[in-house]
């Protein structure tokens, strides 16, 4: 069995805590009240997935056809947590994960890397920042093998806490892999996303198995009256075929 050790260290600024196991050591340090972090996590994971659901529900065609002209702001009545000033930051670091493997039913599971982000509200803005920095992930399981290799990935979000409306998001996100096998090959992977307001910027470029080499970059238009997907610049090498669409 895993055992997971807390500690917790605390003095007039700041607030340490050490959580301990056999497969990743989290710590976290900064100025704030455990159970006020809790409480806000909880009701910014509701609120952001809520947000999100309804922007992706906007994808639908029909929903534009059939829907009134409305505007896209939500003032609302938040509870009395996000006017609390509240920061941190966190880093963790894999480490054996046997035991994980042999509850999952896994031949084997290997993850090695490490991770660091921030998570900060301050009235009316709050923040959250991730970086994963994943050097290994072996996964195998009967006939199915998933290995990646140098993976990266961050993310950075920002809301407006007295709106639920996507206008008042803004973030970004990428990543990138040297190899990801899982029966193919996927080398030099890399994707970026800008969203802010209604808008999404993205670009990705991939080499599957040699045979395709692709990249390209696009638009993402998203109201509740108006839907746009526009994608530029996409360049394919088809098995030494070359096609490129400048302007789609």
């Amino acid at each position: 069995s895993s055992i997971v050790e807390a500690t917790f260290k605390t003095d007039s600024t700041k607030l340490s805590i050490l959580l301990s196991s056999d497969f990743v050591d989290f710590e976290i340090d900064g100025n704030f009240s455990l159970n006020k972090a809790i409480d806000l996590m909880v009701y910014e994971s509701k609120t952001i997935t809520e947000i999100i659901t309804n922007k992706l529900a906007e994808l639908n065609p029909l929903s534009v056809v059939n829907a009134p002209v409305i505007q896209d702001t939500v003032i609302i009545v938040v509870p009395s947590v996000v006017d609390e000033d509240i920061r941190f930051d966190y880093d963790f670091k894999f480490k054996d994960f046997d035991l994980i493997a042999l509850l999952m039913g896994n031949e084997q599971l290997t993850i090695k890397g490490s991770g660091k982000g921030s998570f900060s509200n301050k009235a009316p803005n709050f923040s959250i920042s991730a970086e994963l920095d994943l050097e290994q992930l072996i996964m195998m399981e009967k006939n199915t093998t998933i290995y990646l290799s140098d993976f990266l990935a961050d993310f950075n979000f920002t809301r407006d806490n007295r709106s639920n409306s996507f206008d008042k998001l803004f973030g970004t996100a990428s990543i990138s892999g040297k190899r990801f096998y899982t029966g193919s090959s996927i080398k030099s992977l890399n994707a970026d996303i800008v969203f802010n307001q209604s808008k999404l910027l993205f670009s990705a470029s991939a080499n599957y198995d040699d045979m395709i080499i692709a990249d390209g970059e696009g638009t993402i238009f998203m109201t509740p009256n108006e839907q746009q997907f526009m994608i530029s610049n996409l360049n394919v090498n088809y098995d030494g075929i070359d096609w490129t669409n400048s302007d789609t």
